[in-house]
């Protein structure tokens, strides 16, 4: 026969009890008695919670303030109320326990949540969720399932795409074109470990991927949309369904030199492999301007799955080759323009220029979005302009932000480095996607002309009849 009895007691206690939570702030009070045997215990009384905190190191959220109230009837425990906050989301918790043995609980509790931050994990998963799911099971045995659970705001790390069939790096011809250095990857982070997570079962969840959701690594950052199932048994999980990829950026790197791809459409689809692959098909493209003034886009299509990558370069109406692709791609130049102008100060200015912006797009694109979950940006890119004094076009900056489930806005900034950058109100510009449904979608954007003349922006923003004024209605359909 036990009695117990708390008034205003400081939960820093539970950190001496639970050695997985840590910095536990709040009150608790209780008054509870229990009579009986371990194998069939009596339990009554009542345990509250007063604007409680503590931080989960395993998860790397800090929850609260939590309150709630909890009554023991006999052999259970039934939650009165049970709210938990975690960032700008909430929880609310309803149900109760079972203490069929006073040391084996059995748990039948549903939450409901709303924008709930449940996982932030730098580099590994960030997780924020709206809808109900249900935790059943014994406290070591939990069973996890649900329906239509929202995820948004959310970011998953992926290994990079390592393998890139786009020249044979292995060809001793190719090393004319560039100095290859064995590509580096970025491993992620340990995977988190808790007994109580590693021993969750999860079946059958089904997820909405909703807004600002993004599949990112050291080389990709892309949006997806759709439905999945999630399946988890002891450490292995599984995923199954198709996703859309309606934007992001892809970084190409051959040796030390990086170049970025603009995502304009793709899928991602989980057929529910334990390693948790995926198949590609993904389509990106990257502006080319060259010495001469050219315009025209490289186009890569990346196939195969995020294990085992597939990337193919061409260019629509251009024949081009692989080799001259890629030069393109990271220098602005073709191979032979390249080789030529190795001696000349110009020819080896836009070769510098060129990687000097992919590494500091890479640079930003890790910094900005891969950091804590509350960046405000979605996506960061720079487009290299002519180095200085070799030519006339102005290197674009462009940030994109998302609002909501179906508005996205990029703005963007032309910028002359030659003797100086002259940024003013009159090199903005912005696009705007308004998406309609899975199928259609809406894109109209205003851009000034850019040019870079006796090293400044020259005076062609001085009139609205001197920006490109574009709208796209598309229709998009997979067969």
């Amino acid at each position: 026969q036990i009695s117990a009895t708390a008034d205003s007691v400081d939960l820093v206690i539970l950190a001496a009890l639970i050695p997985s939570i840590q910095n536990p702030t709040g009150l608790f009070s209780m008054n509870v008695t229990g009579n009986g045997t371990w194998a069939a215990p009596g339990l009554q009384g009542k345990v509250s919670i007063f604007d409680g905190a503590m931080l989960l190191p395993s998860l790397n959220v800090r929850y609260g303030p939590i309150n709630g109230v909890a009554r023991f009837n006999g052999d259970s425990l039934e939650l009165d109320s049970l709210l938990i906050v975690s960032a700008d989301g909430q929880l609310n918790v309803t149900g109760g326990m079972r203490f069929a043995e006073l040391a084996k609980p059995t748990m039948n509790l549903t939450m409901g949540a709303r924008d709930f931050l449940a996982i932030d994990v730098p580099r590994y998963l960030t997780l924020r969720a709206t809808g109900n799911v249900r935790l059943t099971g014994p406290l070591l045995q939990p069973v996890l399932t649900g329906d239509n659970l929202l995820v948004s705001r959310s970011v998953v790390y992926f290994g990079d795409l390592i393998t890139k069939n786009v020249i044979n790096l292995d060809d001793p011809e190719n090393a004319a074109l560039i100095d290859l250095t064995e590509l580096q990857r970025e491993q992620l982070r340990n995977e988190f470990s808790n007994r109580f997570l590693d021993s969750l079962r999860i079946t059958g969840l089904q997820l909405h991927i909703g807004s600002e959701v993004w599949l990112r690594s050291a080389e990709a950052n892309i949006q997806v949309q759709g439905d999945l199932q999630v399946d988890k048994t002891r450490k292995v999980y599984a995923l199954t369904g198709n996703l859309d990829a309606p934007r992001g950026t892809y970084t190409l790197r051959i040796g030390p030199i990086n170049s970025d791809f603009v995502v304009d459409q793709g899928t991602v689809t989980y057929y529910g492999a334990s390693n948790l692959d995926a198949l590609l098909n993904v389509q990106a493209h990257h502006q080319v301007r060259t010495l001469d003034g050219d315009d025209f886009n490289v186009v890569a299509t990346i196939t195969g799955s995020i294990l085992t990558p597939k990337v193919d370069l061409n260019s629509p109406r251009r024949s081009l080759s692989d080799r001259d692709l890629a030069s393109y791609v990271l220098f602005g130049q073709s191979e032979s323009q390249l080789t030529s102008s190795q001696s000349s100060n110009g020819g080896a200015g836009s070769a510098a220029f060129a990687a000097l912006t992919g590494a500091l797009t890479a640079e930003m694109q890790r910094s900005l979005l891969t950091g804590r979950s509350q960046s405000a940006l979605t996506s960061v890119t720079i487009r290299p302009g002519i180095a200085p004094g070799a030519g006339s076009a102005a290197t674009q900056l462009a940030a994109g932000l998302q609002f909501g489930q179906r508005w996205f806005v990029t703005f963007d900034a032309g910028v002359c480095f030659s003797q100086g950058s002259y940024l003013q109100k009159r090199n903005f510009g912005a696009s705007l996607e308004y998406r309609i449904s899975r199928e259609f979608r809406f894109q109209a954007a205003a851009e000034p002309v850019q040019t870079c003349v006796a090293n400044r922006a020259a005076d062609v923003f001085t009139t609205l009849s001197r920006y490109q004024l574009g709208g796209n209605f598309l229709w998009q359909r997979d067969y």
